[in-house]
């Protein structure tokens, strides 16, 4: 029987039902293989006293010790979009998978250009930091989980805004820095700033004020920016 979409997202609310009885923020997911469901949880860390026991890293874990396997195929339905540290695991798995793209290092672990393409697309790259940042205002307003008072619209509001203020902040940021350092606007740092601002607002976009939301922002591209031109010489060869 084949199942839809929606029959595991309930499966995935279901273990969030389930985590928030046990005192767990309520986020539940199942990992999906062959429409098979392999794997299912909620959110642990408090059960484990684990920081990295989130309901996505949970399912992964399972399905990789029930496949004796690290690369699992399949996927995974949760009910929140996966923080900072699970997108991240995900990411890897990726790349682990996929492997590095051939062509954008010498063998002497030098930058080369993959004829008749540049080693990066910059339009389709600000195209992708874009839909990040868009997605952001999602992943952090509605991490606020409610929205039945009009406190909670307003803070679901603020966040918002504060999102949008802290990835603008180091957009800023790293078109200066570069300019200053370099002589030219980076715009790849550019890119890299937002990034670098709105991962820096994730921890906390509700409280601060812009001020300090500005100051938050500003400090991860300024160590970016310095930190680029060492490790990217040291990478790996092809």
């Amino acid at each position: 029987m084949t199942h839809s979409d929606e029959y595991f997202m309930e499966l995935a609310i279901e273990q969030a039902s389930i985590a928030q009885t046990k005192g767990e923020v309520p986020v539940g997911a199942v990992f999906v293989d062959n429409n098979e469901v392999i794997a299912a949880s909620g959110n642990a860390p408090i059960a484990l006293n684990d920081p990295t026991a989130h309901a996505e890293i949970m399912v992964i874990r399972k399905a990789a010790e029930l496949k004796n396997n690290y690369r699992l195929g399949g996927s995974v339905f949760v009910t929140l979009e996966p923080c900072a540290m699970c997108g991240g695991a995900a990411a890897l798995a990726g790349v682990i998978v996929l492997g590095a793209r051939e062509g954008r290092f010498s063998t002497k672990g030098e930058k080369k250009s993959m004829v008749p393409f540049a080693a990066s697309s910059i339009p389709l790259v600000t195209l992708g930091t874009f839909l990040l940042w868009f997605g952001w205002f999602g992943f952090n307003g509605f991490s606020q989980l409610a929205m039945g008072t009009l406190d909670d619209v307003n803070a679901i509001s603020k966040i918002a805004v504060n999102t949008h203020i802290a990835g603008a902040a180091g957009t800023v940021t790293g078109a200066a820095i570069t300019r200053l350092l370099g002589g030219k606007t980076d715009i790849i740092m550019m890119l890299n700033g937002a990034l670098a601002g709105l991962v820096a607002i994730t921890a906390e976009p509700l409280t601060p004020s812009p001020f300090n939301i500005i100051i938050i922002s500003v400090l991860p591209p300024n160590n970016l920016v310095i930190a680029a031109p060492v490790t990217v010489p040291a990478a790996p060869a092809i």
